[in-house]
């Protein structure tokens, strides 16, 4: 690689932001991640609150969210070899919004063994679906992003949509409050005029205090799921690199969030990058004056042994 030159951050921001499939991708991401994070903070609020279950059994449902995340990753790689890294994006993301659509109903439950093996269902769907998200949305990434220049878009990738999915929970707490005291309920009846004949009355939606953020979630997210049209996935003999990569990041990853207790796994990989793994797959570049200029490391590219390193 040539040596480095110091730019302006306009400038590394803006080249990322005129590429016009890179673009559409950083917009489904902020998108997607203000979606997400508009509801995934209260989930746990929703179990202890709404439902009233022990601290126990909500640690317990963030264990089998995980546990479901470790054992798909790898199925998820295959997928997207078979098929299209953009497939498995889309199929990801719809799963995850139906998890999310979920929770209202399981708010209605009225038999206690009833409301958890719903909730059970919708951690196992979340966890599969949100490994999904986090392989394909880095691997596109990792695609689009031009070499020589990737760090730089990478970073801006990040650093937008990171910047959304902090603004999203500030937003859904400084609501949360006032939309306790709402409520939309929808009652279907039928009713008889034959005399003695009793009616029914059905009442399929009711939604009230943290469902609305649930709803927000789906409806936004379904916009960010149109927007990931624009994006068109590049064909690269290099995904099988990049999906191995990801995929061991992850994995490494995935213990993290369950010391913070979260309800749905790895959601915040959603604006992580594995900068670490992005040195194994570009060329390596040293300082001046350590002894060696450029080097190349071994079975990155399946271009053979690394080139001899330059002394002096």
């Amino acid at each position: 690689m040539p040596p480095a030159t110091h730019r302006p951050w306009a400038d590394i921001v803006r080249a990322p932001l005129r590429h016009r499939e890179f673009r559409a991708l950083i917009m489904f991401l902020a998108i997607w991640t203000f979606a997400v994070n508009l509801s995934t903070p209260f989930f746990t609020v929703y179990l202890l609150r709404r439902l009233q279950l022990p601290m126990l059994a909500v640690i317990a449902f963030a264990v089998l969210s995980q546990v479901t995340a470790a054992l798909v990753i790898r199925a998820w790689g295959g997928v997207a070899e078979r098929f299209s890294t953009l497939t498995v994006l889309r199929v990801s993301c719809a799963g995850f919004l139906l998890s999310v659509a979920g929770w209202p109903v399981v708010g209605l439950a009225q038999a206690p063994w009833l409301a958890l093996t719903g909730v059970a269902v919708i951690h196992v769907l979340a966890g599969l679906s949100i490994a999904g998200v986090n392989l394909a949305s880095g691997t596109v990434a990792m695609e689009l992003a031009p070499r020589g220049a990737a760090a730089g878009y990478l970073a801006t990738n990040s650093l937008i949509s990171g910047a959304a999915s902090a603004l999203a929970p500030v937003i859904a707490g400084l609501s949360a409050d006032w939309l306790e005291t709402q409520r939309l309920s929808v009652t279907v009846a039928w009713t008889s005029t034959l005399a003695g004949a009793q009616g029914i009355a059905l009442r399929p939606l009711d939604l009230h205090g943290l469902d609305f953020l649930f709803v927000a979630t789906v409806l936004v997210g379904l916009y960010a799921i149109h927007r990931i049209l624009g994006v068109t996935e590049r064909a690269s003999a290099e995904r099988r690199v990049v999906l191995a990569a990801l995929i061991e990041e992850m994995r490494e990853q995935m213990p993290q969030p369950l010391r913070a207790i979260t309800t749905v796994p790895s959601v915040r990989d959603l604006v992580y990058f594995p900068f670490s793994r992005l040195s194994r797959l570009l060329p390596e570049r040293r300082r001046p004056g350590s002894g060696s200029r450029v080097g190349r490391r071994a079975g990155d590219f399946g271009d053979g042994p690394p080139a001899p390193e330059a002394t002096g």
